[in-house]
């Protein structure tokens, strides 16, 4: 009975968290269902089917990491802990992505503090794989964009300096010694009356766990690279949407590539949470200079259908699926 609550509780919870999402959607979400029943069925296979490959390249880079602390993790493992982190990201506004991935790592055999790196890591390769992918499509892309964006070359190069120090920033967390003492001094520092003592030496205890999970990776910088190349192939699956919904007017492979990986970065410099409204921004103001407002503002809604709403559904019903998967194991 215990275990049939647990699982109902679980069932209800993620239902709850997919109308929570429809409910944050519903003044653009009208607007996607119509562009989504509007758009040929292919197109829209081709969307999912970049969705799904996106998330299983996702796992294959999870399993790799993970596999360092448990030789037993398999591939399954490592997708379904993608999907965890895409459903909670989407549902908690990217704020419980990783928490999600950490929990789902430590019921899998990885303890908590070398989960917390690991994720860390993780994160810090798409982050980096963000900035050299979209640099990389650039200068192969330059006439191109070039002609068509010189308005926006300071806001450009603004938001690739800015994504630099963010990643230089992120690698120093997982690494530095000196920049974890710098930070915790500075802490200090804010605080004179002494109030946040207890929260100033959780910050160092997480700074140790970090470092010491981080140890790992000494040693492995071609495991390091090569997660970085793939997670290049797995943000392809996602640039290539545009290129997918817009091909008709004009816009290529390359265009696709390098425009879209050019929005990202430019939309993850920007303070809204989970890049929501950002993205859409960034994306409409750039294609409309490729392909007219008209088809850059139908294309926003397909790609924010792909890399939003569709990871949270799917990601849900894959959990549902897997835990139910899971409940019958344990019983047989």
């Amino acid at each position: 009975m215990k275990k049939n609550g647990k699982t109902i509780a679980k069932v209800v919870c993620i239902i709850i968290i997919i109308l929570l999402l429809i409910y944050a959607v519903k003044d653009s979400l009208p607007q996607i269902v119509a562009e989504v029943l509007d758009t040929a069925w292919y197109t829209v296979a081709l969307i999912v089917a970049a969705t799904v490959v996106y998330h299983v390249i996702e796992g294959v880079i999870t399993t790799d990491f993970a596999r360092i602390y448990n030789p037993e993790f398999t591939l399954v493992n490592g997708i379904m802990c993608a999907c965890c982190a895409s459903f909670y990201r989407v549902a908690t506004l990217g704020s419980g992505a990783g928490v999600a991935a950490v929990c789902f790592l430590n019921k899998h055999g990885i303890k908590a503090h070398d989960a917390t790196g690991m994720y860390m890591i993780q994160y810090v390769l798409h982050k980096l794989s963000i900035a050299v992918f979209s640099g990389v499509f650039a200068l192969i892309n330059m006439h191109c964009i070039m002609r068509t964006f010189s308005k926006y070359t300071g806001v450009l190069l603004a938001g690739y300096a800015l994504t630099a120090v963010i990643v230089v920033l992120l690698v120093a967390l997982c690494v530095s010694t000196h920049f974890h003492r710098m930070c915790l001094w500075l802490l200090r520092k804010l605080d004179i009356k002494h109030k946040n003592a207890e929260k100033i030496q959780t910050v160092e205890e997480y700074f140790n766990n970090l470092k010491e999970a981080t140890k790992a990776y000494e040693g492995r910088k071609f495991l390091l690279f090569k997660q970085l190349l793939i997670n290049m192939v797995k943000l392809s699956c996602w640039y290539i949407i545009p290129y997918i919904i817009l091909h008709d007017s004009g816009i290529n492979v390359l265009n696709s590539l390098s425009v879209t990986s050019m929005a990202t970065v430019l939309a993850g410099v920007l303070p809204t949470p989970a890049g929501i409204g950002s993205m859409e921004f960034v994306y409409t103001t750039l294609f409309t200079e490729l392909t007219g407002m008209v088809n850059a503002a139908s294309s926003v809604l397909l790609y924010r259908f792909a890399t939003y709403v569709l990871p949270c559904i799917l990601g849900g019903i894959v959990l549902l699926a897997y835990n139910s998967y899971r409940k019958r194991k344990v019983e047989l």
